[in-house]
């Protein structure tokens, strides 16, 4: 309803919030009394937030006659206040374009044109609930989980005080259950291409738990756009051997049904194939996808045998995986095959692999699945997956040091390790283009100090005092004393450090030369044509600032320049 426009109201009002450029101040309606008196679109005005204990929500209501008669509300949320909050925007139709202003006691908000005002209106609507003790159990364990079971919900002792904190405290203390662990331990990831033996390791045939198949191809051949051939094996006029690109025989498929598309001697590719025996299959035929009718073929042999081919014993198991999905075309071997032919099989698909059941009746092809290694905390790879390495300098499986591996973390001790094969001794130039790809590539703060005093006198006995080689055509030695500018030279040059623009010199403790402590800071020395500099002890070092930066969270210009670095740009 409208609230009263008194003087004596109106001024309590403005004390907490500019009211005066509304042109109504509204309250909401009490609960379970239905929608306010309609709200003048276009408007501006002032509303009352929502008591304790309640909700008032802003709706647009649409009220529609059907043909038949009957009518039709429907709702569309523009904003909320609830137990004395501000009103805020809710999601909707207005969820960008209605803005509202909030003191202590309200809200200021312009409503938008209706675009149809004889059927729509704006209204508000109040809502009471007190919630349950378990419904607040359900709330937050909502609000902190991934969703609660009802019995996690009923495990609450909901006769007492509900104590959120000592759960969260307790579930502190559990040990962690990682989504990286859980996944490896259900992952059962394909190898990406059949052929692509360097992508990971692969399982063998015969182990427990290898993957196989009843359909000659995968969709992902058509990806990798694998080609193949057909041919008449043994002249024969019944069936066609499709081979791949390496002359790997894959399958024998009715020439009745492929000669329609394709002839013998003829290579294809294939556009696309449904993981399923008979699933829908094109292949390219003059560069255009021409579907093959009777599908994902069957993987069988009449006039040929496979390359690698193992007889499968009686008491094989072999189990339909996902038959929803793949209609039984897709199996998973139950126990280990124990034959001698075992260990003459090709692991991780370099070869296509083929079985036969030992009635002689089903063929299957090997699926290949990656291998994951074990590298937990409680069993660690040792190699770190040295002895997995395929067909690149290094195939790592070694992890961060985080906060879950750091008390058990060590260094790999094997004589396999993970290490790349190439020569680490390597030069890099630490310059300005190389420190922002350190930053670019790795996310890592690198930045060189720029002191910008040196360090008190260079001549002090058994000290290091740093040189900066000065990049001009115009120097002089500023050191007074022909002696000191002499032994100080002789250090310079005697020097074997390999960095030509940075020398670090000591003067001895005895003997050695003369080097007046008088000598002041920041002297200059020319030697030759270089000219050298005396620095800061610092200047020049290079440091991994990034543990610094993410604990004061700044920003990289921010940072560098607060702290006197260099390549603040």
């Amino acid at each position: 309803m409208f609230a009263s426009n008194s003087g004596a109201v109106l001024a309590v009002l403005l004390a907490g919030l500019r009211w005066q450029y509304a042109t109504a101040i509204i309250t909401c309606p009490r609960p379970g009394t239905g929608p306010s008196t309609p709200i003048p679109a276009g408007s501006t005005v002032s509303i009352y937030k929502a008591r304790d204990d309640q909700v008032c929500v802003l709706s647009r209501i649409t009220s529609l006659i059907e043909e038949n008669g009957e009518s039709q509300t429907f709702l569309a949320p523009a904003g909320r206040s609830y137990n004395g909050r501000n009103w805020e925007r809710t999601a909707g139709p207005y969820a960008s374009t209605i803005e509202f202003t909030c003191g202590s006691n309200g809200c200021v908000v312009t409503l938008p044109e209706l675009e149809d005002p004889s059927t729509q209106k704006f209204v508000l609507t109040t809502y009471t609930h007190t919630a349950t003790p378990k419904e607040e159990v359900s709330r937050f364990l909502q609000q902190v989980t991934f969703g609660p079971t009802r019995s996690e919900i009923n495990a609450w002792d909901t006769s007492k005080p509900l104590d959120f904190g000592k759960w969260t405290k307790d579930q502190m203390n559990l040990n962690p259950t990682l989504h990286r662990a859980y996944f490896r331990e259900r992952a059962n990831a394909r190898v990406t291409f059949l052929y692509d033996s360097s992508i990971a390791p692969g399982d063998k045939p015969c182990d427990k738990y290898s993957r196989w198949k009843t359909y000659a191809f995968a969709w992902e051949e058509s990806r990798a756009s694998h080609s193949f051939q057909l041919s008449k094996p043994n002249n024969s006029t019944k069936w066609f051997l499709i081979t791949d690109q390496f002359g790997h025989p894959r399958t024998e498929v009715p020439q009745a049904t492929w000669s329609p598309y394709l002839k013998a001697g003829q290579w294809f590719q294939f556009c696309y194939a449904a993981e399923e025996a008979g699933g829908v299959m094109a292949v390219k035929v003059a560069g255009n996808c021409v579907q093959i009718e009777s599908g994902n073929p069957l993987i069988q042999f009449h006039e040929s045998l496979p390359r690698k081919l193992i007889s499968l014993p009686d008491d094989v198991m072999m189990t339909v995986v996902d038959n929803s999905e793949s209609h039984g075309s897709e199996l998973i071997l139950g126990e280990a095959i124990q034959s001698a032919v075992c260990d003459t099989l090709p692991t991780g698909g370099g070869i296509p692999v083929h079985a036969l059941t030992s009635d002689n009746t089903t063929w299957y092809m090997h699926d290949p699945r990656v291998v994951l290694l074990d590298n937990t905390v409680e069993k660690p790879s040792e190699d770190g997956g040295g002895s997995n390495t395929l067909g690149r300098d290094t195939v790592c499986s070694n992890v961060p040091r985080t906060f879950v591996n750091t008390d058990t973390c060590v260094m790999s001790s094997d004589t396999a390790t993970c290490a790349p094969s190439a020569n680490l001794d390597v030069s890099i130039t630490m310059n300005d283009a190389t420190l922002k790809d350190f930053y670019k590539m790795a996310r890592r703060y690198i930045y060189v100090l720029n002191m910008t005093e040196p360090m008190g006198t260079p001549c002090v006995p058994g000290s290091k005092s740093r040189w900066l080689k000065l990049s001009t055509t115009t120097c002089t030695t500023t050191i007074t004393d022909t002696a000191t500018a002499t032994t100080i030279t002789n250090l310079i040059n005697a020097n074997s450090d390999r960095n030509p623009y940075i020398k670090d010199i000591s003067f001895p403790l005895t003997g050695g030369g003369t080097c007046l402590t008088s000598t002041p800071k920041g002297v200059t020395v020319k030697i030759g044509t270089t000219c050298w500099k005396h620095v800061h002890n610092d200047q020049n070092n290079i440091y991994d600032f990034t543990k610094w930066v993410d604990m004061h969270q700044v920003r990289q210009y921010n940072f560098c320049c607060k702290v006197n670095l260099w390549n603040c740009d």
